[in-house]
């Protein structure tokens, strides 16, 4: 018995092994302090990670409770905040903004580590495949491998590093837009990190109600319901994905009438509390821009045929999902119905105003998927293995179509992660000297409560490194989110001109500070003499000066 369980563990071992090394690797080095300033290790953590460090910086220096949205004045607060606020309240208890930020995004990705394999054995009961659908999920990726091999042949003396300069997984130019789980969600999405590691535990959930439901005690459905009931201010369209699955299972249940005392307790829990924070946090925030028609997905965007996009996108990840379902039993078949319909759903609807968002969703399809994928990888390899000693061809030919389909199907995302452990090239400069002395002086000398009027460039060091409410943060945020800021941006320019309505803005917005900098000076041109004439600078370093205007 021991022996039998000692086997079993070594596809976990070299799993966790795996996976703990390279993320531990990567965290590491997402946030760094130099003597320069900051920088950035990967360009999610530069770009989206400046967000959320927004978010961090304003639950720790500024309100615990979500108020308004930090980088647009009086609007609500809509953004799924939970995994952030949770950083900021490390800050509070005494880490650094950058430990906070580093360790927890760490902490969560072991956590996803863990229970994706454990997930696929309890569905799977076979360690192995439970193993190589871990990996096919988290080296997602198409056929962009073909331009890397490309690169190689037709690239006098190639260098490995010049090789692996472009996203293999995200090649616009070929209509490659299904970029890799790890670099597109795990590293820039902190809302998607918590969402997912509940997501796959919900889903454990439902899939024990299907198999053994009588193992589950009250305090897993409570524990459960609440968990759903968070989803949507931790990560909504995980609720999404998740509530088409427990409607899904609560269908199939239906014959149980046991269950029927369990589902009303775990309705009477999840529903006031997810209706009551969609209603707080959630509604506010759209408008007609979220769900809307949109059939073909990102193949539309790009002006392409719709299977061509997939091909190009997925590869043979479909194929070998479909031939990997023979293995299923029928149970294992209908638990992953919902994961086809939220495809479907995807392909045909956007769900935020932003095309690409709909990977969050159809990461879940790919999360389920992976499952027979793998089991399939696993089936081929072991009945050629077994067969291997005669030596036959068949056998070569199973064992040689495993290990292809498998390089197929994670070469690309392969590329992309070895990209994200290159920091020799990922080392991208966040912030200077200059500007977290900036944030300094602003985090010492302002009240919590001060409004601030900058740039709108998406790492300004006054919202994400202080927390301070400004008047409008960066577009391409405030577009995502639903939010019309055509007229706030002109008001903005208007201020910083000069212009003979400056001052009554000023009032209009209630403005305590405002700075002008290297981001101000490129994008607003502010006309100085207006601002010395009538206000007083507060602070001045070799690049910035904050000007108080009471």
């Amino acid at each position: 018995m021991k022996k039998h369980l000692s086997i079993l563990a070594k596809p976990f071992a070299l799993h966790l092994l795996i996976w703990g090394l390279f993320f531990t690797a990567v965290w590491s080095h997402q946030l760094n302090l130099t003597s320069t300033g900051i920088t950035a290790g990967s360009i999610a953590s530069w770009a989206d990670g400046a967000a959320h460090l927004t978010n961090i910086s304003t639950f720790a220096y500024r309100s615990l409770i979500p108020t308004t949205l930090p980088v647009y004045l009086g609007h609500p607060f809509t953004y799924p905040f939970v995994t952030d606020w949770i950083s900021g309240l490390l800050v509070r208890l005494g880490f650094p903004l950058i430990t906070a930020y580093t360790w927890l995004g760490l902490i969560l990705s072991l956590a996803i580590v863990y229970l994706l394999y454990r997930f696929y054995l309890f569905f799977l009961h076979n360690s192995w495949a439970a193993f190589i659908s871990s990996a096919i999920f988290l080296l997602s990726g198409g056929l962009g491998f073909i331009w890397f091999i490309d690169a190689i042949i037709n690239t006098p003396h190639p260098r490995l590093s010049s090789l692996l300069q472009p996203e293999y997984t995200h090649l616009d130019s070929v209509h490659i837009g299904w970029i890799n789980i790890i670099t597109s969600e795990l590293l820039p999405q902190r809302a998607f990190l918590l969402g997912l590691t509940i997501g796959i535990i919900l889903l454990a959930f439902c899939y024990q109600l299907l198999v053994k439901p009588q193992v589950l005690k009250f305090s897993h459905w409570l524990a459960a319901a609440t968990l759903y009931g968070l989803l949507p201010i931790i990560h909504p369209h995980t609720f999404i994905v998740i509530s088409f699955t427990l409607a899904w299972t609560f269908i199939l249940t239906l014959k149980q009438s046991h269950l029927y005392r369990h589902w009303i307790i775990f309705g009477l829990v999840s529903l006031p509390l997810a209706l009551a924070l969609i209603s707080s946090f959630i509604l506010p925030g759209t408008s007609s821009g979220f769900i809307r028609w949109y059939p073909g997905w990102l193949a539309r965007s790009f002006s392409i045929n719709w299977l061509w996009f997939w091909l190009l996108n997925w590869g043979l990840f479909p194929f070998a999902a479909l031939l990997g379902s023979f293995f299923l039993n029928r149970r294992q078949r209908l638990f992953l119905i919902p994961a086809l319909i939220l495809f479907v759903a995807a392909n045909l609807f956007l769900f935020q105003p932003y095309d690409w968002d709909n990977s969050k969703i159809l990461t879940y399809t790919y999360l389920l998927l992976s499952a027979p994928a793998g089991l399939l990888i696993v089936r081929l390899f072991t009945v050629g293995l077994s067969k291997f000693k005669r030596h036959s061809i068949k056998s070569l030919a199973l064992v040689f179509l495993a290990l292809t389909l498998f390089s197929i199907l994670t070469f690309s995302g392969f590329l992309d992660i070895i990209r994200v452990l290159d920091y020799s090239h990922q080392s991208i400069p966040m912030f200077t000297r200059d500007e977290l002395q900036l944030a300094d002086w602003v985090k010492t000398n302002t009240p919590t409560g001060t409004n601030i009027l900058t740039s709108t460039t998406h790492n300004h060091p006054v919202p994400v490194l202080t927390g301070r409410q400004i008047i409008m943060g960066y577009p391409g945020w405030l577009w995502s989110y639903g939010i019309d800021y055509t007229d706030r941006i002109k008001n903005i320019q208007t201020i910083y001109s000069g212009s003979t309505n400056a001052l009554d803005l000023i009032n209009t917005y209630h403005i305590d500070y405002i700075i002008i900098g290297p981001t101000e000076l490129a994008q607003f041109q502010p006309n100085i003499e207006f601002f010395t004439d009538h206000f007083q600078p507060v602070f001045t370093n070799s690049t910035y000066t904050i000007y108080t205007v009471n």
